[in-house]
């Protein structure tokens, strides 16, 4: 077998929820010495997670990309298996904070870096200090400590989210193209799928307009559900930018919807 095509669900919890994924796998003449060449079918892959360079699937594990500190993370001949490719790709690369996967990308700016020369600006404590005095200095040191961090997590936190809202636009997208045009033999699957999921796709980008942000909706059943933990840690609910692509998006997806045989998506 020189080919192999398989299509992994986006999770709930995460960005890419309800989304339909189809990867490529190309195996050399040399496998299992050598690890299959990873193709994600579609041509703006980038933009869903920076893992896909122009399609192609940049993971240690398939010796391609960051990572491979750890021998036991590269391919490895007669223990790894397109399985474990398969279970990385859902649990490393699609997951709930896409973020962490970039590494071109600084989130640690200058706003919130911590350098020593900013813990105090009295920071030559001498012998001849007396023991209040450096008390006093500690307990400063210590809150300016905390709460430098406490505003390092929380754009962190706001960073992440404007990053998994990208990241669910193009998954919208990325639903819509795979809905004109299936890839072959995959036409039934995709048909069956976004048939049972548009009304708990439908209801997420609903709440998604109204505050709840990207991954925090959870559908139970017949596309009813709800937000799971609110706004969130960091207290941002979803731009207003977001919401505007949103309607612009939602409008493209249920043309989709309704093409393919769905009905009663208001």
């Amino acid at each position: 077998m020189d080919l192999l095509r398989a299509v992994i669900v986006g999770v709930d919890g995460t960005p890419y929820h309800d989304g339909l994924f189809f990867f490529d796998l190309f195996f050399p003449n040399l496998y299992p010495d050598v690890p299959p060449e990873v193709h994600l079918d579609d041509e703006d892959s980038l933009l869903l997670n920076p893992i896909f360079n122009h399609g192609y699937v940049c993971l240690s594990l398939l010796d391609r990309g960051i990572g491979g500190i750890d021998e036991f993370e590269n391919w490895q001949p007669g223990v790894s298996s397109v399985m474990q490719i398969l279970l990385s790709l859902q649990a490393l690369v699609l997951c709930e904070k896409p973020v962490y996967t970039d590494s071109s990308d600084d989130m640690m700016d200058d706003e919130v870096m911590m350098d020593d020369d900013d813990i105090t600006d009295d920071d030559d404590i001498t012998d001849e200090d007396d023991e209040d005095t450096m008390m006093g200095n500690l307990i400063t040191t210590t809150r300016f400590r905390r709460k430098k961090e406490g505003r390092k997590e929380k754009k962190e936190c706001i960073y992440s989210l404007h990053y998994s809202e990208t990241v669910f636009l193009e998954s919208l997208r990325l639903m819509v193209r795979t809905m004109r045009k299936p890839p072959k033999n995959f036409k039934e699957f995709v048909r069956g799928h976004f048939h049972s999921r548009a009304k708990g796709i439908v209801a997420a980008c609903k709440a998604y307009m109204s505050g709840v942000q990207v991954g925090r909706w959870c559908v139970v059943k017949n596309g009813e559900g709800g937000a799971r933990g609110g706004v969130g840690s960091a207290g941002k609910s979803c731009r207003p930018e977001f919401r505007d692509s949103l309607a612009k998006g939602m409008d493209e997806l249920k043309k989709a919807l309704t093409k393919i045989g769905v009905q009663n998506l208001d």
